[in-house]
């Protein structure tokens, strides 16, 4: 059967060591127990955690701008990747009335509808 750590605080300001905290729970002496003393960290420690976190910002901000910038690129080669299919597709070949009036269906049908209608038949 295993022990599961027990930790155990005294007074503010106070904490007890895990070690201490398996010798309480195998019944040693309350008494004998060493707390050590818990600080808070000196001002020049935060002021240089202040200071990364302001790095961490920017440099998360920075990635968010390139980010938007691969979207944007990615978009922009989709749009020239369907331009050419177009092209190559049948409706790139037809007289543009004919294609006119067929993208007047679509925009009626609907891309879902038009895409059911085109592979039931």
């Amino acid at each position: 059967m295993a022990l599961t750590p027990v930790y155990f605080t005294s007074p503010i300001g106070y904490e007890f060591a895990p070690g201490d905290a398996r010798r309480l729970a195998r019944g040693a002496c309350p008494g004998k127990v060493r707390a050590r003393e818990v600080s808070a960290p000196p001002r020049s420690m935060i002021m240089a955690r202040k200071g990364s976190l302001e790095a961490e910002r920017r440099a998360i901000a920075k990635d968010r701008d390139a980010l938007a910038a691969r979207e944007a690129k990615l978009r922009d080669n989709e749009q020239k990747a369907s331009i050419e299919l177009m092209r190559k597709s049948p409706l790139g070949k037809a007289p543009f009335e004919r294609v006119e009036a067929f993208f007047a269906a679509l925009g009626k049908l609907g891309l879902d509808e038009a895409e059911k209608r085109l592979s039931a038949s």
